[in-house]
C-alpha cells in the first residue's frame, strides 16, 4: 500500500524541479546563478577590451540617463540576486552597486537629498 502523503511530496518535488527548469534568470544574471557581462563591473585581473566585455561600462562613462537607468536596473534586482544568486553573482551585483551609487552621489548630490518630508529633521 502506498502512502498518499509520501505521493504528494514526490509530486510536489518533480513540481519544484520542473519550475525551477523553466524559470528565467532575472536581468543581469545567467540561468545559473552567474552575473551575465553587463551587469559586471568588479572583474579584478582583467584589463583593456577583455575588461570592457566582462566589466559594462564604467559609471563614470555613463550620461546622467543612463547612470539613472543603470540604478533603477540594479535596484529592481538586488532582491531576485539575494535571494536567488550564487555568492559571485551577489559579489558582482554589490560591487557593480556600490560603484553605481558613489557616482551617482558624486555626480547628481541634488538628485540623491531626501525629501526633507521624509527626514526626521523635516517632519517636525
Amino acid at each position: 500500500m502506498t502512502d498518499p502523503l509520501r505521493h504528494d511530496q514526490d509530486d510536489h518535488q518533480d513540481h519544484d524541479q520542473d519550475s525551477e527548469a523553466t524559470m528565467t534568470a532575472p536581468p543581469g544574471l545567467r540561468p545559473d546563478g552567474g552575473a551575465s557581462s553587463d551587469a559586471c563591473d568588479a572583474d579584478v585581473g582583467t584589463s583593456g577590451e577583455d575588461a570592457a566585455a566582462t566589466r559594462g561600462v564604467a559609471p563614470t562613462d555613463l550620461a546622467d540617463d543612463d547612470l539613472r537607468r543603470e540604478m533603477t536596473h540594479l535596484h529592481e534586482t538586488r532582491h531576485d540576486t539575494v535571494l536567488g544568486g550564487t555568492e559571485d553573482a551577489l559579489q558582482v551585483h554589490t560591487t557593480r552597486m556600490l560603484a553605481l551609487e558613489a557616482e551617482f552621489l558624486r555626480r547628481l548630490p541634488d538628485e540623491a537629498a531626501p525629501d526633507p518630508r521624509r527626514t526626521r529633521a523635516g517632519s517636525r
